[in-house]
């Protein structure tokens, strides 16, 4: 609008297409956004951060799934417009998650190995401990 009443229209406001896709970036970016703020701050266990990655990971399978039904219950600005064909939206999504799997895969192995060492060494202490205040 503003351009337009500076005599400089913009031709791709005029196309449903490009408008959607403008959209379905603006709500990605959004979500990103949302992971980013979520990764920062201080006083942050690594087991947190892992936590908002999951998290992400799963919502970025709910919303392939939901975009390939074409609910957009959580991409509210393409909601706005009509989308004949999310297909592309959805792929874009499968691909985020799968660059997401790729790129934590060693984090992920690494994390939950780590995990598991603590829950062992904490099951041996406890019984240390247990069998030590049956002696006395």
């Amino acid at each position: 609008m503003f351009m337009q009443l500076k005599g400089k229209p913009i031709p791709e406001f005029q196309e449903e297409e490009w408008l959607c896709d403008f959209a379905f970036l603006i709500d990605i970016s959004s979500h990103l956004n949302e992971l980013n703020t979520g990764l920062q701050g201080k006083d942050q266990l690594i087991s947190a951060k892992f936590d908002h990655i999951n998290a992400f990971q799963i919502k970025l399978t709910l919303w392939e799934s939901q975009l390939r039904v074409k609910s957009y219950v959580h991409f509210p600005t393409i909601r706005i417009h009509k989308v004949n064909d999310p297909e592309g939206y959805a792929k874009f999504i499968s691909s985020l998650r799968e660059e997401f799997n790729d790129r934590f895969q060693d984090f992920r192995k690494q994390f939950l190995f780590q995990s598991l060492l603590i829950s062992i060494q904490s099951k041996y202490r406890f019984r240390g401990r247990k069998s030590t205040n049956v002696v006395h």
